[in-house]
């Protein structure tokens, strides 16, 4: 939606990125988010994400993605 802005975005990111770092040894995961009027609110973590329906329906592999591949590379880098 053209011009929409997400209520709460920069603590949104923010809170999944603090989720994800208390997972131990996980290096990807999915976190659902829910932004209520006392802000966002993690709902649920899906590991290790699953990316073949997003492949499937775009036709593409995800790593076609600019900034998903330099977050692979970053991440076998370690």
């Amino acid at each position: 939606m053209s011009g929409f802005a997400v209520p709460h975005w920069e603590e949104a990111c923010d809170l999944g990125r603090r989720v994800v770092q208390t997972l131990h040894g996980i290096r990807l995961a999915g976190v659902d988010i829910a932004v209520t009027d006392r802000g966002p609110v993690a709902l649920e973590i899906n590991t290790p994400g699953d990316f073949d329906l997003l492949q499937i329906a775009s036709r593409r592999g995800v790593l076609a993605d600019p900034d998903i591949a330099a977050l692979v590379a970053t991440l076998r880098a370690r």
